[in-house]
């Protein structure tokens, strides 16, 4: 059963959780067409220009920012009151993680074997691949522990489960994993933005406006993640305000995702590079 302290603060908000919108992750934008990592084509040399390659990272992106607008309505206060809702949303942040670190992973180990270790690209795909690792660590360190699951049937909202379980830390901890993951994925994306110089006019456009959205989305989730910090003493409102925080920058994560894909769509089809894809 309960603590009787449950009843003592029945009436206080509840402490919220760290959102881990580990994401929601961007990858670096580059004017060249992206190419299967070598390690990934050494039997199939010819795939190394690929649609395929392509266009499985940009979908994939696309996937993740939804997942993870998902995830971030579910943190709202009024959903995250209720305990389902609430771990719902964590596994979707958790899902949303993986995706993201897969992206990062593929275009780090695409950009390592086209242009060599100390390229300023790969240092660029280096920084998005970490974020992409502390926003995932930090969504599993707000998981609670196994045993602390298996007593769920007996807590009824998710300030009972603070109260009843002492986790403020692991909150702390992926908080802050969170931020400067966040703040990595800032410098990504401004480095990112500063290196784009070769493009034609309407595709150093769109390479800008894709960068740009990255950049805005992670400055938001730097931003709202501060709302959610434990021991601060944050009121639902501010709560609330972070949370939307997280939403709109996974909204802007999308929509980056969405002209990346038209841009990618465009080049792909222009009569210029189709000879030089496999089909």
């Amino acid at each position: 059963a309960l603590s009787s302290s449950h009843d003592q603060h029945a009436d206080r908000i509840p402490l919220l959780p760290t959102l881990q919108v580990e994401s929601i992750m961007p990858h670096l934008i580059i004017e060249r067409l992206r190419a299967f990592p070598s390690f990934f084509t050494t039997g199939w040399p010819e795939r190394k220009s690929s649609r395929f390659f392509t266009y499985l990272i940009e979908v994939l992106d696309i996937v993740a920012a939804v997942i993870f607008i998902g995830g971030s309505i579910c943190f709202l206060p009024s959903y995250a009151l209720h305990l389902p809702i609430f771990y719902f949303g964590c596994s979707l942040y958790i899902v949303g993680s993986i995706v993201y670190c897969v992206i990062c992973l593929f275009t780090f180990g695409e950009a390592l074997s086209s242009k060599g270790s100390y390229a300023y690209e790969v240092w660029e795909n280096g920084l998005y691949l970490a974020g992409s690792v502390l926003f995932l660590v930090g969504s599993v360190l707000y998981i609670p522990p196994e045993e602390h699951v298996r007593a769920i049937h007996i807590i009824v909202s998710l300030g009972q489960v603070c109260d009843s379980f002492d986790y403020p830390q692991r909150q702390l901890v992926g908080t802050v994993l969170f931020i400067v993951g966040s703040v990595l994925f800032v410098l990504a994306a401004f480095t990112n933005l500063l290196s784009q110089q070769k493009a034609d006019a309407w595709s150093a456009r769109m390479l800008s406006a894709v960068t740009t959205c990255y950049m805005g989305g992670s400055l938001l989730f730097a931003l709202g993640s501060v709302a959610f910090l434990p021991h601060l003493g944050c009121g639902e409102e501010m709560m609330a305000l972070g949370a939307w925080c997280f939403i709109v920058g996974s909204a802007l994560f999308l929509a980056g995702s969405m002209l990346s894909m038209w841009r990618t769509v465009a080049v792909l089809g222009s009569t210029e590079v189709a000879g030089l894809l496999t089909r």
